[in-house]
């Protein structure tokens, strides 16, 4: 486990100071309590060396942590396309605010979607992943890696289930990873 949501509260520059201090390419470049409550981190993300190599720039995104509830992230910078981005106002019936990422869907199984006992760092990782991952997709065409899954929930042929999964894996590699997950915190915990 990261740093607790609530560290970011009670001691900001302390839970800034090791999310730098631990992740290398993330710099917090602004971090403010807004009047409604909360706390917003700016971040500039910057490539790992491959990606850098190749030329990507740095990316930027604001996240806003809520004191009840998941975080929110919205990518900084020019006007872009995006694959995993909420464009309506009501955020593809989830009732999630306009222009924000799409990191992963309430429906998804655990190992695929962050929860707070994962802490601030594991959510930043995600933000910093999805970020290359959206420009990648942007200068190629394909998701770098294997997608998890998005769109409403569908029977899982490879699964052996029924029509009532929820949430539509179609590649065995990932279908097991889930699975292992799954079941090594059901030993574990």
């Amino acid at each position: 486990m990261g740093t607790a949501l609530t560290a970011l509260f009670e001691d900001p520059q302390r839970a800034i100071d090791r999310l730098m201090g631990t992740h290398a390419g993330i710099v917090v470049d602004r971090a403010w309590a807004p009047r409604i409550g909360g706390y917003v981190l700016d971040l500039t993300l910057f490539p790992p060396p491959e990606l850098d190599a190749a030329g990507y720039d740095e990316e930027r995104a604001r996240i806003s942590v809520r004191e009840h509830g998941e975080p929110l992230t919205f990518p900084l910078g020019p006007e872009r396309r995006w694959k995993h981005r909420y464009p309506s106002p009501l955020g593809v019936g989830f009732g999630y605010i306009c222009g924000q990422l799409c990191l992963w869907l309430p429906t998804d199984p655990r190992p695929l979607k962050w929860v707070p006992e994962d802490g601030l760092e594991n959510y930043v990782d995600r933000v910093h992943r999805h970020l290359f991952l959206e420009e990648h997709w942007r200068r190629m065409g394909h998701w770098a890696t294997e997608d998890a899954p998005h769109g409403a929930p569908t029977s899982n042929h490879l699964s052996n289930g029924s029509a009532t999964d929820t949430f539509p894996i179609t590649s065995r590699p990932l279908l097991r990873a889930v699975r292992m997950w799954e079941h090594h915190h059901r030993t574990h915990t």
